[in-house]
């Protein structure tokens, strides 16, 4: 198993990503990193599902919005840090590309360990 496809699973077992508005990244990179799609395949797939994630976010009520911001601090900036990266993914060669995600995830990774609230981490 690759470095990055270990950080994806492990990441993929966050209860606070399972519970999340930006779930959807969880399966995209255990599929990504697994093999099941390419560089472009993934950027396309998650640019579109993140757009979606925040169309439905942006119909929430302010309250709930506050609220999911608070609880799933960690998750967006981890969306926030992906598409940052997916958006260069066209200038990258694979490798600097699967190098960028796996920093992504293990720094996600570190702020659950760090800060203890994940109890699936």
């Amino acid at each position: 198993m690759s470095r990055l496809e270990e950080l994806a699973v492990r990441a993929s077992e966050s209860h606070a990503l399972q519970c999340s508005m930006v779930n959807f990244m969880a399966g995209l990179l255990v599929s990504y990193a697994g093999g099941s799609l390419t560089p472009a395949g993934f950027a396309a797939q998650f640019m579109r599902e993140n757009r979606n994630a925040q169309f439905y976010f942006s119909h929430f009520p302010r309250t709930e919005i506050q609220r999911n911001q608070e609880l799933f601090h960690r998750e967006f900036v981890l969306a926030d840090a992906l598409r940052d990266v997916i958006e260069q993914q066209g200038s990258m060669e694979q490798a600097a590309f699967d190098e960028a995600l796996a920093a992504c995830l293990e720094t996600y990774l570190s702020a659950l360990t760090e800060d203890g609230n994940d109890a699936q981490n």
